[in-house]
């Protein structure tokens, strides 16, 4: 971790550093999808950049780093047009898979537990996306709800649950141990953890920061697997890191669990690391998607 990031952990636990609070979230807060976005915008090859942009032509996005891009799925939740042309579409973000099961007989299905899943949701429209025969608004929009959940699936909480606890909402917990503002599980990792891990940057200098300090090995390997390996990925670190407090299972719901200081100290390290993969990963789905 670099210095000012622990500082700012640092600051955060005493107080010092105010962050918003953080209501019921649906994905990576607004911060960490643009954050995604701009970090994919960097990694997109020639052909697929002029694809984007000839699908943003007269659109009011201008590039996968407008954070309104990768940020619109989430906005268009409220709007009863969207509701009815995509009635299924709160059950895109996320994939329901249980920590509790055994490590062997963990897989993923786009049928798991209904076919409205982020995986199913991602196939759906990536045939969309690369078909020139859809008309042009419902390929443009492909290519948001891509963006959206390509984000999501790197948010841990979202390829994972334990006891039907809707991804750790359900999970109360605190920050700060003399701070009484209860929180939940979903929503430290969807936005405290992702502004502890920016800390005192802007989104778009920690977006070139994370691209610029990341070597050319890391990111082949990061780029590696399939839709489905990366959200196994995730449910890993959910059943191995974020349910787990120094080795302590965070209790279901009930009395709010005080998270310790190296567990939001890691949380942060493990948010940069999957910013950063979502990001590259997305940029390869459309590298290869378009190149198809």
């Amino acid at each position: 971790m670099l210095p000012f990031k622990r500082l700012f952990a640092i600051l955060l636990l005493a107080g010092i550093w105010p962050l918003s609070s953080a209501s019921p979230a649906f994905g990576w807060g607004k911060d960490g999808h643009e954050i995604v976005g701009k970090v994919a915008d960097k990694h997109l090859s020639a052909q697929a950049r002029q694809a984007v942009e000839e699908l943003l032509v007269d659109n009011q996005f201008t590039s996968l780093s407008d954070g309104r891009l990768p940020n619109w799925a989430d906005a268009i939740k409220s709007s009863a047009v969207y509701r009815t042309k995509y009635p299924k579409m709160n059950e895109w973000h996320y994939i329901d898979i249980d920590v509790k099961l055994e490590i062997g007989t963990v897989t993923v299905d786009p049928m798991v537990n209904s076919s409205n899943n982020v995986l199913a949701a991602i196939n759906k429209f990536q045939a969309i996306l690369k078909d020139p025969v859809q008309p042009a608004r419902d390929r443009r929009e492909a290519l948001f709800f891509i963006a959206h959940f390509v984000g999501d699936l790197h948010q841990p909480l979202h390829s994972a649950e334990r006891d039907n606890d809707r991804g750790g909402n359900l999970v109360r917990v605190q920050l700060d141990a003399t701070d009484r503002h209860v929180k939940n599980l979903h929503s430290v990792w969807d936005t405290d953890f992702v502004k502890d891990a920016f800390g005192p940057m802007s989104l778009a200098d920690y977006a070139t920061r994370l691209t610029n300090t990341l070597s050319t090995e890391k990111r082949k390997e990061y780029q590696k697997g399939t839709v489905a390996d990366w959200i196994l990925e995730s449910h890993k670190i959910a059943r191995e890191k974020v349910y787990k407090d120094k080795g302590v299972e965070i209790p279901a719901p009930g009395t709010p669990f005080k998270l310790s200081t190296d567990y939001q100290i890691e949380a942060a390290e493990i948010v940069e690391t999957q910013l950063t993969k979502g990001g590259v990963r997305l940029a390869q789905f459309l590298n290869a998607t378009f190149k198809e």
